[in-house]
C-alpha cells in the first residue's frame, strides 16, 4: 500500500488559489447532515485542513460551534478575516492534527476531512481525528475518488502525465471504507456529489501555465525543462481545442459513526 504523503504546505497553497467551486460543497454538507443528524443548531463541528474557511463559514452559520485546524498561515489569516466579516465566532489552531491533542482542542459531534486524505497517511489520519469524537460521534470525508478523477476535464486536457502524478496522491472509496472500519466506525452514508465548474479559457490556462495544482508543480519539479514544456504545450493545444470549460467534478462524500467499544478488548 503506497503512502498518501505530501508537503502539506504546498499543497494548502495549491488548494487555496485553484479550489474555488468548493463553495458549493458546504452546501451540499449541510444538507446531508441535517438529513443525518437532524436538527444541527446545537451540533459542534471540527474542521481539520480547513484552509481559508470555504467550508467552515458557511457551515458555521448554521451550527452551534465550528474550530478549525490549518496549518498555513496565508489561510489561516484569511478564515479568520472571513469569520470576522460574517460576525462568527471561529477558533483556529494554525498547526497540523499530529501536533495537537483533544485536551487542547475539544471534542465534537462532527470532524470534517475535506480533501486531506490526498496527502496524508490515511489510516493516521483516521486514528488521530477519531480522538476529537465524542461517542457515537460522526466523522464526514470529501475527496476525489480515484475512477471518478480519470473523468474530469481538466485531466483530459492536462494530460496522462499529470492525471498519473494526481493519481499517485488518490484514494479508492474501498480503500476509505476498509481504514474507516479499522479505526472503529461504521459507515452509514455514502455516494458520489456532483459540482458544476465552468473554468473558462483564461483560468485553465493560468493553472496550466503557472503550475497552478499539485500535480503540475510536482511535474515541473521531476521533468527536465525541455519535457515540462513540451507537456504544457501539448497540454494548452488540447485546451484550446476544447469547445465547452465546463466541467461536472464528482466528490466522493462518506459520513460515518464512531463505534462504542464495551467489552471488545477484555
Amino acid at each position: 500500500m503506497k503512502a498518501h504523503t505530501i508537503d502539506s504546505d504546498t499543497y494548502a497553497e495549491c488548494y487555496y488559489k485553484n479550489r474555488s467551486s468548493i463553495d458549493e460543497q458546504a452546501l451540499v454538507i449541510l444538507e446531508l447532515i441535517s438529513n443525518l443528524i437532524g436538527d444541527i443548531s446545537k451540533v459542534s463541528v471540527l474542521d481539520v485542513g480547513s484552509g481559508p474557511g470555504r467550508l467552515a463559514i458557511p457551515i458555521g452559520k448554521k451550527v452551534h460551534k465550528v474550530v478549525c485546524i490549518e496549518s498555513d498561515l496565508s489561510a489561516v489569516n484569511y478564515l479568520k478575516n472571513r469569520a470576522k466579516r460574517n460576525k462568527l465566532e471561529i477558533e483556529v489552531f494554525p498547526s497540523k492534527l499530529e501536533n495537537l491533542s483533544s485536551e487542547e482542542v475539544g471534542h465534537f459531534d462532527l470532524v470534517i476531512l475535506s480533501h486531506i486524505i490526498h496527502w496524508f497517511d490515511v489510516s493516521i489520519l483516521l486514528n488521530l481525528a477519531s480522538k476529537y469524537i465524542v461517542d457515537n460521534g460522526y466523522i464526514l470525508l470529501s475527496y476525489f475518488d480515484l475512477e471518478n478523477l480519470k473523468n474530469m476535464l481538466f485531466y483530459k486536457i492536462s494530460g496522462n502525465e499529470i492525471l498519473k502524478i494526481q493519481e499517485d496522491h488518490t484514494i479508492s472509496t474501498s480503500q476509505v471504507e476498509n481504514f474507516l472500519n479499522s479505526a472503529g466506525f461504521n459507515i452509514i452514508h455514502r455516494g458520489n456529489t456532483p459540482l458544476n465548474v465552468n473554468y473558462g479559457d483564461k483560468k485553465l490556462e493560468k493553472i496550466i501555465n503557472n503550475a497552478g495544482t499539485l500535480a503540475w508543480q510536482k511535474a515541473k519539479a521531476i521533468l527536465s525543462k525541455k519535457e515540462y514544456r513540451e507537456l504544457t504545450k501539448s497540454a494548452l493545444t488540447r485546451l484550446n481545442n476544447e469547445p465547452i470549460l465546463r466541467d461536472t467534478e464528482y466528490r466522493t462524500i462518506i459520513v460515518a459513526q464512531k463505534r462504542l467499544y464495551t467489552n471488545d478488548l477484555d
